[in-house]
Formats: C-alpha cells, sequence, structure tokens
C-alpha cells in the first residue's frame, strides 16, 4: 500500500504536470507565436536565402542539458531570434539546391493541428488512420493502380524504396521453395542505372543482398537508362545462374532529372520474370503536368513506386509513400503478430490491417494529415498547374544560359525541372573552371542571393538548378542568371 508521502499517492499538482498553468497566458503566446510566423513566412523572399548561422546560437547549444524551467515566451524569443532565420534556405523562392520540399502556408495551420491530436497512426481505429487510408486510395488512382495496392506512408523516398525492395526480396525468396534463402538471396540481382539515388544502394546493404548484388547499367546521353545494355546485363546473369529480382527505373534522377524509360523496363521486368520498381522521388508526380505525363505513362506498370509529398506536393517535412501492387505480399513482408497488438472487433483496437503491418514502424506520426489539409484547400489542378509553371521555369532557364554562349554552357537539356551549367567564359584562356564555378556557387549561398548544389557532368563541374519551389518566379530565374554572369566574369578576370 502507498505512504501519503509516495508521490504515486495522491493527484497530480499543477507544477507537476506539464501542461501550462495558466492556459489563457499560453493562448495568447500561441497568438504571437502564430503572428511571428506567419509574417517570417510572408517575408521569407525579401530575406537572405541562406545566412551562417550565429555564433551566439552554437554557444548556447554547447552548454549542458537544460535543468531548470524557463517561461514559454522567453523560450519561443530564443528561437525566433537564434534558429527561425538561420534554415537551409529552403522555403525560399530562390532555393535551388538539391532537390529540396518548400512547404505550403496551409502546412502551418496543419502541423498545429497534428500537434493537439499527437495522433500514434500505427494502427487502432480512429480518425487518422481512415484519412490516411484515403490518402494512398488517391494516390493508388492517381498512379492507375489495382485495388490490390496498398500503401504507408514514411519519412521519404529513402525509406519507401527500402519498403519496397523489401516487399520484392520477399517475393523473389518466395519463387523457389526448394532453395536455401541465404543461397538463393545470394544470387539474386538488382538492376539500375548509374544515374540511381544513394538510397538504392544503402537498401540493397541493409536487406542482405550480396556486395555484387546491384548491377549498374549505362544511360544514355540524356541520363536516361540504355534498355539494350539491360537486356544483355540480365542475358548475362542468367546464363551464369544468377536471378534477376528487381528492375528499377527512375522518374527525376538526382543530377539531371531525367526519366528512365518506364514502358519499357515494365516489359523487361514481365519477361524476366522479376519485379519492377519506380524511385519516383521528385518526378512521378510529374503525372499531374501534362508535359510529362506521357513520358510516366509505364507507372501503371509498376509494381512498387516510390515518391514524396514534400517535394513536387510542397508539403512540409517529411512525407514520403511506398505503393506496393500485390498489398497481401506487402502485409507478410511486414505483418508481426503480438498479443499487445490483437486486433478487436469493437473499440479503439478494432480495424484488421493496420499501418504497423505495412512498414518497419509502430509508432508513426499523422503524416497525412498534411496531405489532406493541401488537397481540400487547394485541389489537385493547383499542384497541376504548380508542377507545370517548375517544368516551364527550367526550360526559360535553359533558354536565358543559351543567350549567352561565349561565356555560359548548358549541361544538359532539361527533361523536367533541373537543369545543370557552368561559366565559362571563351576569351578568358585557360582559367580553371571548376574553381571558378565552385566559388561562383559559394558566393550566391553566402551572399544570401541563391543556393545551388554543384554536380560533376560531362566530366565537368556544373552548377546545378532544381526547380521544384511554388514560389519560385521568372524574375528569379533572370536574376539568377545575371548574378552567374556577373559574378563569373569577376572571378575569371
Amino acid at each position: 500500500m502507498m505512504s501519503a508521502a509516495s508521490p504515486g499517492a495522491r493527484n497530480p499538482t499543477p507544477g507537476s504536470v506539464l501542461d501550462p498553468r495558466d492556459w489563457d497566458a499560453y493562448r495568447e503566446l500561441l497568438h504571437q507565436a502564430v503572428e511571428a510566423l506567419v509574417s517570417h513566412a510572408r517575408a521569407r523572399a525579401a530575406a537572405p536565402v541562406w545566412q551562417p548561422v550565429p555564433a551566439e546560437l552554437l554557444d548556447s547549444l554547447a552548454g549542458p542539458i537544460p535543468q531548470s524551467p524557463r517561461e514559454a515566451a522567453e523560450v519561443f524569443d530564443e528561437f525566433r531570434r537564434l534558429i527561425l532565420p538561420y534554415s537551409v534556405g529552403n522555403t525560399h523562392p530562390r532555393f535551388f539546391g538539391w532537390v529540396h520540399g518548400t512547404g505550403l502556408a496551409s502546412g502551418l495551420t496543419a502541423l498545429l493541428a497534428e500537434a493537439t491530436m499527437n495522433a500514434n497512426c500505427g494502427g487502432r481505429e480512429h480518425a487518422a488512420i481512415h484519412v490516411e487510408r484515403a490518402v494512398l486510395r488517391w494516390f493508388r488512382d492517381l498512379f492507375g493502380m489495382p485495388e490490390t495496392t496498398s500503401g504507408i506512408l514514411l519519412s521519404g523516398t529513402s525509406m519507401a524504396n527500402l519498403v519496397s525492395l523489401a516487399v520484392a526480396r520477399e517475393r523473389a525468396l518466395r519463387q523457389d521453395s526448394h532453395v536455401n534463402r541465404g543461397e538463393l538471396l545470394a544470387r539474386l540481382r538488382v538492376y539500375a542505372s548509374s544515374e540511381v539515388h544513394g538510397s538504392i544502394q544503402k537498401s540493397a546493404r541493409l536487406l542482405g543482398f550480396s556486395p555484387e548484388a546491384l548491377r549498374l547499367v549505362a544511360v544514355d546521353a540524356a541520363c536516361r537508362l540504355r534498355v539494350e545494355e539491360l537486356e544483355s546485363a540480365i542475358a548475362a546473369d542468367q546464363k551464369a545462374g544468377l536471378v534477376p529480382a528487381v528492375i528499377l527505373g527512375t522518374a527525376g534522377t538526382v543530377r539531371t532529372g531525367a526519366i528512365d524509360p518506364l514502358a519499357d523496363l515494365a516489359g523487361v521486368a514481365a519477361k524476366a520474370g522479376a519485379w519492377f520498381h519506380v524511385d519516383g522521388a521528385f518526378g512521378a508526380l510529374g503525372v499531374l503536368a501534362p508535359s510529362l505525363a506521357p513520358k510516366l505513362a509505364g507507372l501503371s506498370q509498376a509494381d512498387s513506386i516510390a515518391f514524396d509529398f514534400h517535394k513536387w506536393m510542397f508539403v512540409q517535412y517529411a512525407v514520403g509513400c511506398a505503393l506496393i501492387r500485390d498489398g497481401a505480399l506487402h502485409r507478410a513482408t511486414f505483418a508481426s503478430p503480438a498479443d499487445y497488438l490483437r486486433r478487436e472487433q469493437r473499440g479503439t483496437g478494432a480495424g484488421a490491417d493496420w499501418p504497423c503491418d505495412f512498414g518497419p514502424e509502430l509508432s508513426r506520426p499523422f503524416l497525412a494529415l498534411r496531405i489532406w489539409f493541401a488537397l481540400e484547400e487547394h485541389g489537385i489542378q493547383r499542384f497541376s498547374e504548380a508542377i507545370e509553371r517548375n517544368v516551364a521555369l527550367a526550360a526559360h532557364l535553359a533558354r536565358r544560359i543559351e543567350e549567352h554562349p561565349a561565356e555560359l554552357e548548358l549541361g544538359n537539356a532539361p527533361e523536367t525541372c533541373v537543369v545543370c551549367f557552368r561559366y565559362a567564359n571563351r576569351r578568358a584562356g585557360g582559367a580553371d573552371w571548376d574553381a571558378v564555378n565552385t566559388a561562383i556557387a559559394v558566393g550566391l549561398q553566402e551572399d544570401g542571393v541563391a543556393v545551388l548544389s554543384m554536380v560533376r557532368l560531362n566530366e565537368a563541374m556544373m552548377l546545378r538548378a532544381a526547380i521544384t519551389n511554388h514560389r519560385t518566379s521568372f524574375d528569379d530565374i533572370d536574376l539568377l542568371v545575371a548574378e552567374t554572369v556577373r559574378r563569373g566574369r569577376r572571378l575569371a578576370g
């Protein structure tokens, strides 16, 4: 029996509960915080794209773990001064680095609502589970996949690739029950282009494929996988007693945004008896853009698709998705019955298929709410228009580069929204153009003008602009070109 002095013997006091002592004061603080955050978002384009993290923040973070409570208003003020202005810059219209998500204003509402509900979407019977199922169904239908298709929301395409390849591996290992699973796993092969994302290599390693399992196939001049090279590699492996397990197509490669010939790859996979997976991190949602949809026709034939909502649907980080054509196999790959996860006919524990049956996580946030808010507010047509505008901006950037033939070189004809280019003044003689372009990129970043990433293409160091921002304008592109030329001239002397 607990004594009167035991902490568990009495109700918690106001000071021991972690809720606000004064809810009215907390409501006022939230009003002030919303005002500050909305003002920051609204004025973002007028601020530097990126700026260095201040020494004051680094000094404060170098201290020991906080011991005593502080006023919530004081904590928020420190965040507003020392953290909020010093992001990587991806919400700014001139952030073109890598392929980043850019966020929506509606995401502020969605994340506040998500935090208030604090739903665990591993399973059970509650509204959040039904919202996620609806989102998965919407995009299953968008990609033209059958009703047998299952899916799961994850932190991004890296995890979605891992989940998809896990199901593909399970399928391959079940095809011959007379062979030891370890021996068969060592013979499985995965085929992808040399432009494939690094998450595929990580996934193959984590899933126990042999170090030689990933076959990187050569690409053509447009950085798309060569189908004839793929067929030759498969034939050679089959002759050697190896098993083609997965053929992987990329919809929007990292370096140039190229789209592999997906329909052709689907045909090769069917002939070889292999699983056809598409890494469509940003490019898969190009089906919404009339100019890109024909190039993505093979998506509907995929056994699995991995893509991000935080890229070309612009929702707040981080939401990815895996869609699996064979929902029963998907569930069999990940379901792990336990008595503490018993399914009931009624009540909170009801529901047969819980999301934890389709992926590695039991504790999962309410990611679907961000997508629900975005689509309910804007409708799918506005996202179609935003993606099409990004494609048009990339084409405009390519044209502007070609207007400076004596100083700028275009590295790729943009197929989606990625443009690689460099400054190389033919009148300046033997300058180190790799060093010049690196200096241009760093200078643009440090001056807060724009953020570009760097990539080596055609044996040259290139500036790389990935335009996945619904806020970017044609004026932003014109400024980028003008600044690149101006800085290149100065650096080249």
